[in-house]
């Protein structure tokens, strides 16, 4: 059941590779804008893949420790919890240290990247009932920051942009070298299904958040259609519970590469398709 669990967290979550990208096209097109249908989808776009890997690290922390325990449950909320107030807390002290300090933009990109590693490890070492999400802190801690100072959060997003060029290369890279085709070639039937299943309940679940808004059925299609891509999220846990040792870990990596395979590029598509023919554009 906690195999099941580590795998339907890591193919739940939306890919902000494709969708951030789509979303900022459609924002700039004017189509939507009327509802804010893109910033409604990014936001909850980053609120999934929050819960995600907050669920798919309590999980396999569950599975490493051989079972259940009731005290893992507060582990969940107590990640949120502690996550957003660190994450604030540190947003507000590097506006205010950056201020005083002047620095150049590679300095507080490392400054950034060395936290992200210490919160990723306070996360390792709080292994108690008591829980913390890296991931949030670090989120909440660009969100705060970027709130307070615009334009040094404009000039850091452009740096962390170019980073991320080469580190996308490196991460898919590595995940297509640790899967086995031949084990890849014989789960591939009832993986598609499988993902074809998760896909049906999430647009299922899309369309309940939006029964009584005012979104019309094109819109609202368009909404499930935004939130189908899976790409760099389960690029970057999906190898995590093959390296614990787990006896799922290849049954998670091979599903999560042919969910990337299959809606990545169909996702991208059907979003830069679709927006033109079912959202509204406004008269200027």
């Amino acid at each position: 059941l906690l195999e099941s669990a580590i795998l339907g967290t890591v193919i739940a979550a939306v890919s902000p590779a494709v969708v951030v990208p789509g979303m900022v096209t459609v924002m700039k097109s004017g189509y939507g804008q009327d509802k804010a249908i893109a910033p409604m989808i990014l936001a909850g776009a980053s609120a999934d893949d929050i819960f995600v890997i907050v669920l798919f690290s309590i999980f396999t922390s569950m599975t490493g420790q051989g079972g259940f325990h009731w005290q893992m449950l507060l582990r969940i909320p107590t990640s949120i919890v502690l996550g957003i107030l660190s994450g604030i807390l540190l947003g507000i002290l590097f506006v205010h240290v950056f201020h005083r300090v002047r620095t150049p933009v590679i300095t507080r990109l490392i400054v950034f990247l060395a936290t992200g590693a210490l919160l990723y490890a306070l996360e390792d070492a709080l292994t108690g009932p008591v829980g913390f999400s890296g991931l949030i802190a670090v989120m909440t801690t660009a969100l705060v920051a970027g709130h307070l100072d615009p334009p040094a959060a404009r000039r850091l997003g452009a740096s962390f942009d170019s980073l991320w060029t080469a580190a996308q290369i490196f991460l898919f890279t590595l995940i297509g070298a640790a899967i086995q085709l031949t084990y890849a070639a014989h789960a591939l039937g009832p993986s598609l299904l499988l993902i074809a299943a998760g896909l049906l309940c999430r647009s299922g679940g899309v369309l309940l958040c939006l029964t009584g808004t005012s979104l019309n059925w094109k819109e609202r299609l368009f909404s499930v259609v935004s939130y189908l891509p899976k790409a760099t999220v389960q690029a970057a846990i999906s190898a995590i519970p093959l390296s614990m040792g787990l006896a799922c870990g290849q049954t998670v990596l091979t599903v999560a590469v042919l969910a990337i395979l299959v809606t990545a590029p169909l996702g991208a598509a059907a979003i830069d398709l679709l927006y033109p023919r079912l959202l509204h554009k406004p008269d200027a």
